[in-house]
């Protein structure tokens, strides 16, 4: 855990900070504090339910979005809609993929639209936006974007620091945080992913951009790729302050600070900041900005849920506030302190989120009700990170070996739901509903197990993962 007794990597002040870190000598020190009303600290412990999305609307990924553009969003989607043609169907299938699609003309991240079709009949259609162009067009999308380190600084009493949570400073012998994103298979494309023989060849490139070819493998041409620029840098090192009697954190097991269990924060006051920084920044709505924090957890202080480590969002443009901005919020967990679970550290969390904002930029891609081991409860949007989010590691988590900086560091991805998996149309060619490639890197994740009819009652054809009552259903979608 990051203490101020164990790390000193900064002296903050009510007035400003002195950072110890190279990447901030160089910057402004701006400190953020919540802008939001005092709120009373909460009693008693918070309902700890690990590094999930609990069932509180405050810990979902969503958009803030004013309801003049979410209409522009439908309206291009039924624009596509009624001047396309379905693609035939043969066998009783079709590649969910292989609909018309066509590129987003709203200010935003470079997306396109498209459609499929599921249900026995082929009768309902889901519309969706996802990151990057066209696949039938081919090419390469590069998405601008940039990274923003943010510190944070839980105080307590006569403004006492107590906590210091720093990406920009070593916390181990490879580097700091942000220098091991930066490294990580986020950005490098020199790891190559096994596949699955010919359906799902070997892929080469950065972690989601082979995801993204996974899931249109079948349609899109040899060279679409959607790829990461190298991102650029903040224009200031932006602290922000948060302060344990205004209700900005506690501690999980309700103990007074300094926590015997772990700090975490208000998620309230945790995206009012970052809506601060983001504000600062005037990115243009073309640029997707990734906030990266250290050890940082959220709660949401309505419900005592806990806890959130990474969230993806849509918001009004701050630059041009009629078109999109999509920005990514990602904690970086070490591996040698995970309050969590052993594997599911480093850029897991990011590649997790990063994903999900590829997949579902708007968070208003919508599809077939589905089950999986985070909430437990259906949910209907296409987030292709929690389907898997609550296996365990192996099944989870994906090694990918690197050497940042010269140093040897295993990085952890999360293991990724591909379109095939919502839409039930299998990624690999077969000739009639039955078992496919639902998964990317481990292509077994979502194949092993899966059990047409059976033996989940009314929900014919989906997995079941655990056993006991440890165990939970995946799927179908029904």
């Amino acid at each position: 855990m990051r203490q101020t007794a164990a790390s000193i990597c900064l002296i903050a002040m009510f007035v400003g900070v002195e950072v110890g870190s190279a990447f901030a000598q160089e910057k402004q020190i701006v400190v953020i504090k919540s802008t939001l009303t005092r709120r009373p600290v909460r009693s008693g412990p918070l309902r700890f339910l690990g590094r999930a999305r609990p069932s509180s609307e405050a810990l979902k990924d969503k958009s803030t979005l004013s309801s003049t553009t979410s209409q522009a969003l439908v309206s291009e989607k039924a624009k596509l809609r009624a001047n396309a043609t379905t693609p035939n169907i043969s066998n009783g299938i079709t590649n969910a993929t292989g609909y018309p699609s066509t590129n987003g003309t709203l200010s935003s991240v470079p997306y396109f639209i498209s459609w499929f079709e599921t249900g026995s009949n082929h009768t309902t259609a889901y519309t969706y936006s996802m990151i990057g162009q066209s696949p039938q067009a081919g090419g390469t999308t590069r998405i601008n974007n940039e990274v923003i380190p943010v510190v944070v600084a839980l105080f307590h009493g006569n403004g006492n620091l107590i906590y210091i949570f720093d990406p920009t400073v070593a916390h181990d012998l490879q580097g700091t945080d942000l220098d091991l994103v930066l490294h990580s298979p986020i950005y490098d494309a020199t790891t190559t992913y096994p596949g699955n023989g010919s359906s799902l060849p070997p892929d080469t490139g950065q972690f989601v951009d082979t995801v993204m070819r996974a899931s249109f493998g079948n349609v899109r041409t040899a060279d679409w790729h959607t790829v990461m620029n190298a991102p650029t840098s903040p224009s200031a090192q932006y602290v922000l302050s948060l302060f344990y009697e205004d209700g900005d954190w506690s501690c999980v097991g309700g103990e007074a600070p300094p926590c015997t269990s772990i700090p975490v924060v208000n998620i309230s006051t945790l995206f009012n900041q970052f809506e601060q920084v983001l504000a600062l920044e005037k990115l243009s709505n073309k640029t997707l900005p990734i906030i990266l924090t250290d050890y940082v957890v959220a709660y949401d202080s309505t419900t005592g849920n806990c806890c959130e480590v990474g969230n993806h969002s849509a918001q009004p443009g701050i630059a041009d506030p009629t078109g999109i901005m999509v920005y990514v919020w990602a904690t970086f967990l070490p591996q040698s302190d995970d309050p969590f679970a052993p594997g599911f550290s480093d850029v897991s969390i990011l590649s997790h989120e990063l994903n999900e904002a590829f997949n579902n930029p708007f968070t208003n891609n919508t599809v077939d009700p589905w089950i999986d081991g985070s909430v437990q409860f259906p949910q209907a949007t296409l987030e292709p990170g929690d389907v898997i989010e609550r296996m365990l590691a192996k099944d989870a988590i994906y090694s990918v070996p690197l050497n940042p900086g010269g140093k040897p560091y295993t990085y952890h991805v999360q293991n990724e739901a591909l379109l095939s998996w919502f839409t039930r149309i299998p990624t690999a060619p077969v000739t009639g509903p039955g078992p496919g490639l639902y998964s990317w890197p481990n292509t077994n994740t979502l194949n092993n197990g899966h059990n047409p009819g059976g033996p989940c009652g009314i929900y014919p054809g989906c997995w079941v993962y655990g056993e006991g009552p440890g165990g939970f259903l995946f799927g179908p979608p029904y």
